[in-house]
Formats: structure tokens, C-alpha cells, sequence
């Protein structure tokens, strides 16, 4: 099996989290192959500015995501996204 590179292996952490607990409600991010699904939704290398991240944190005046009831991500699974838009994420077009 070839090593993923430190970029390959955060979206495949990120891939993993999605399929696992955000494709039940969003299945239209399936099958999950490219980032142009979540390229609106945060601002690469910036966490703090990314509307992805304050979803998941419940930050802000949209709400949770995942809404209630189901349970909200755990820091860990949050801290999948944050590596991955801090250190791997594209940059959107037009940004």
C-alpha cells in the first residue's frame, strides 16, 4: 500500500468524517472524491475566518452543525478539520 503524503492522508481524515457523520443528512457530498463541495465553506491556512469550522463549533449566528438532535462533533473530530483547513486546503477560487 503507498504512504500518503502528510496533505493526502488529512483529506482522507476529512473524507472519513464526512462519510461518517455528515453524508446521513448531506449525502449529496457523496461519493466524497473532490474539495469543491467545502471550497465555500472555509478560507484556507485561516480557521478562524472559515464558516465550516464555526458551524461545527456551533460559533456564530447560523447554529450548530449537526443540529440537534444529533450529537455535535467532538473536539477531535473538529480538530480533523481544523488540521486539514489550516495546513491542506485549496484555496478557493476567486478568494
Amino acid at each position: 500500500m503507498p504512504t500518503l503524503t502528510p496533505a493526502e492522508q488529512r483529506w482522507k481524515n476529512v473524507q472519513t468524517l464526512v462519510n461518517r457523520r455528515c453524508a446521513i443528512c448531506h449525502d449529496e457530498f457523496l461519493p466524497l472524491s473532490e474539495v469543491d463541495f467545502l471550497k465555500d465553506y472555509f478560507d484556507a491556512g485561516q480557521p478562524d475566518q472559515s464558516f465550516l469550522l464555526r458551524r461545527l463549533r456551533g460559533v456564530g449566528p447560523n447554529g450548530d452543525m449537526p443540529p440537534i438532535p444529533r450529537p455535535a462533533l467532538t473536539p477531535d473530530e473538529i480538530a480533523v478539520f481544523k488540521d486539514w483547513v489550516v495546513n491542506s486546503a485549496p484555496a478557493a477560487s476567486g478568494r
